[in-house]
């Protein structure tokens, strides 16, 4: 599961959880995890997308190496 991966405390609100994002700096929560889709969208910086886009985003990998990020290789 994403929220798994995040460093950020994340919060319940109704079938989301919400929280600081882990790609910029900032004060008040815009970054959103979606558990239903397994997905993720930060209002403020406007990036997201899927766990694989996401470990993409935070380790700077290529789609190969969050791949084997995830499976555990």
């Amino acid at each position: 599961p994403i929220e798994t991966l995040t460093s950020q405390p994340l919060r319940k609100s109704g079938k989301t959880l919400t929280g600081l994002c882990p790609l910029h700096n900032e004060r008040h929560p815009s970054f959103v995890v979606y558990p239903e889709t397994n997905s993720c969208w930060c209002f403020g910086c406007q990036r997201g997308g899927d766990v694989i886009s996401f470990v993409m985003l935070t380790q700077n990998f290529s789609f190969k190496e969050a791949v084997q990020y995830l499976i555990g290789i």
